[in-house]
């Protein structure tokens, strides 16, 4: 039997919730000039880790940028308020370059899922 537990690079088990059904409805990428930094307020980085519905926030590279913030909220103005409030607890160290939203109620063609990673993994280890 195939234990991910054995392998060691097991973080936590997650259970991935269906977003629409809890009243999710947009999923957004918000790319940023700016480093994202936990240990500095200077450049909005604590500022991201206090908001709930941020499931992922990381420095990057590319397009220009060099941060990349994801999170969901349950409507438009919801989005809204949130970059609102972002900009103006962020001060000058936080710019935002733009987003890519996303429906969750659109044509999602594939939703997250980590069942097929698994079995990719459980296959190259049999």
């Amino acid at each position: 039997m195939f234990d991910v537990r054995d392998h060691g690079w097991v973080r936590q088990f997650t259970v991935v919730p269906g977003f629409v059904k809890l009243g999710f409805r947009i999923l957004v990428f918000s790319f940023f000039s700016s480093r994202l930094n936990k240990e500095s307020s200077e450049n909005g980085g604590l500022v991201v880790l206090s908001k709930p519905n941020v499931v992922f926030a990381a420095e990057c590279n590319g397009m220009g940028m060099s941060g990349v913030v994801v999170s969901l909220h349950k409507s438009y103005s919801d989005y809204v308020d949130f970059v609102r409030e972002l900009r103006s607890e962020g001060g000058d160290g936080l710019k935002m370059a733009d987003s890519l939203i996303i429906s969750l109620e659109g044509s999602v063609i594939k939703p997250f899922d980590l069942k097929n990673l698994a079995e990719t993994l459980h296959k190259e280890d049999v």
